[in-house]
């Protein structure tokens, strides 16, 4: 597989892996985005994204949301903490925002992520 490819293998799909990520995950936001990680025991990361219909009304804006999101993590997944769950949550409509931002807030709050579970402690 391409290095910068995004498998099916690498997309949080069930809910129950939602759900674990939620329940055991560490929890980070800036202003852009909020996110919750987790370890996954597996070799590579997984990427789950949440867009309600309160960020827009209109399902065209939401989905260039989730492709925003999804090709900053395409681009900066070895980057970002390997084997770990990611849901990525919009905190304001994204659709107005560039690429650029959307990967700076992303690669700051991975690198938040590694620093916090680099600490000694109870979990998030």
């Amino acid at each position: 597989m391409r290095p910068h490819a995004f498998g099916p293998h690498e997309k949080l799909k069930r809910r129950r892996d939602f759900e674990r990520v939620t329940r055991e995950g560490k929890s980070l936001s800036d202003g852009l985005l909020r996110v919750r990680a987790a370890p996954n025991g597996l070799p590579h990361g997984r990427l789950g994204i949440i867009v309600s219909k309160r960020m827009s009304r209109l399902s065209p804006e939401r989905n260039r949301m989730k492709r925003l999101i999804r090709e900053s993590y395409r681009l900066n997944k070895q980057a970002l903490a390997p084997s770990t769950d990611w849901i990525v949550i919009p905190k304001g409509n994204l659709s107005r925002k560039t690429l650029k931002e959307i990967e700076a807030s992303l690669i700051k709050l991975a690198e938040r992520y590694a620093e916090a579970a680099a600490r000694p402690g109870p979990p998030a």
